[in-house]
């Protein structure tokens, strides 16, 4: 029996960790009615492929990603051997991770990856999955990702710029879009729009079932999971501030957020030059929406990035998270002399300000 591999890869940002705790946490009943889920490994199928080429390019691991205990090879014989195993025709993989993939094509054309990847899933029909935010939200969403986890400290508007110097799949989807249907078809896509008001029954784990075409989607009592969300816009520059700090644990960072009670602006020094502005972000945005509304009938939507993320020189601080954070961290010599050092910073920024 010739099985169909549904290929979910993302993107990031798009609820995909909230549809992999559905699946994963209802793979019993989802066998029953002919879908398997590989256990474990999702998280390693692409990043077993990229850790290879890291290692022969001698390029250094990004923190961000876990480190794969077995290469692309190994890793894919097992899934390969689970596939095997079940009688279910129809098989589920679900990685954002393979979004990535195509930010390391070489410029000439160069493809480190597929080859590999299409002798993995030889003798299986291939359909792939994937969701697209509208990417002025989507990149705005992927910088308070990186505020959330740690230790990043720069302002929207300096992550936002080297996204677009990068060329990020977060910013240029139809780098991704292009490579799986340059590898498996234009015809294995579906392509779903990363939207509540777009969503079946205005949520994305239903959306996701009823688009793999799951029999039973209007039965389960199911409430969106929420896994892995985004911190609020007005919680950026207090996460912001904690980063500077090195308090990194979230539990705390929330609970120091939860007891604040005023904020006061404090203008940042410095007019910092950058590689771009909000107004060439705002076109590269229009271009790439309209890229993919021409290329795979997607509308987007026309909406930009908002001028407000990361484009404030303000930096906001209390007086009151200030004496917290110095009674959790008195006991780090470390910690507190750069808390000092912020401090002083600020009040030689604020008392300019005032004298101006």
């Amino acid at each position: 029996m010739k099985k169909t591999i549904i290929l979910h890869i993302g993107s990031p940002k798009t609820g995909t960790t909230s549809i992999q705790k559905y699946i994963h946490s209802n793979s019993d009943q989802l066998a029953q009615n002919g879908y398997f889920v590989p256990k474990g490994l999702h998280a390693e199928l692409p990043l077993s492929l990229l850790h290879d080429h890291h290692r022969s390019k001698g390029l250094m691991w990004p923190t961000f990603w876990p480190l794969p205990e077995s290469n692309s090879d190994e890793v894919w014989s097992q899934v390969r051997q689970q596939i095997e195993r079940t009688g279910c025709s129809k098989i589920i993989i679900s990685a954002e991770n393979f979004c990535e993939l195509a930010d390391f094509n070489d410029d000439d054309g160069g493809d480190p990856f597929g080859f590999k990847l299409k002798s993995y899933l030889s003798g299986s029909e291939i359909k792939v999955l994937v969701y697209v935010r509208p990417l002025a939200e989507h990149a705005n969403s992927m910088y308070k990702e990186l505020i959330k986890n740690g230790p990043e400290i720069r302002s929207g508007e300096d992550v936002l710029c080297w996204l677009h110097k990068q060329k990020s799949m977060h910013i240029y989807p139809t780098k991704y879009l292009d490579y799986f249907t340059g590898l498996f078809g234009k015809g294995s896509l579906t392509l779903r729009k990363y939207s509540r008001d777009n969503f079946y029954k205005n949520d994305v784990v239903c959306d996701f079932l009823k688009a793999i075409e799951y029999p039973f989607v209007e039965e389960p009592d199911h409430k969106v999971l929420h896994e892995n969300m985004s911190i609020p816009d007005e919680d950026v520059y207090i996460k912001r501030l904690f980063n500077v700090v090195g308090i990194e644990d979230v539990a705390l960072n929330q609970l120091m957020a939860k007891y604040l009670i005023r904020a006061n602006s404090v203008a940042s020094s410095g007019g910092k030059r950058r590689d771009c502005s909000y107004q060439l972000l705002n076109q590269a945005v229009a271009d790439e929406t309209q890229n993919i509304l021409d290329r795979y009938s997607l509308d987007l939507g026309s909406d930009l990035i908002k001028q407000n993320v990361g484009a404030q020189t303000a930096e906001h601080v209390d007086g009151f998270l200030i004496s917290m954070l110095a009674h959790v961290i008195s006991q780090n010599e470390r910690l507190s002399s750069r808390l000092e050092n912020i401090e002083r910073s600020l009040l030689e920024v604020q008392n300019h300000q005032q004298g101006s």
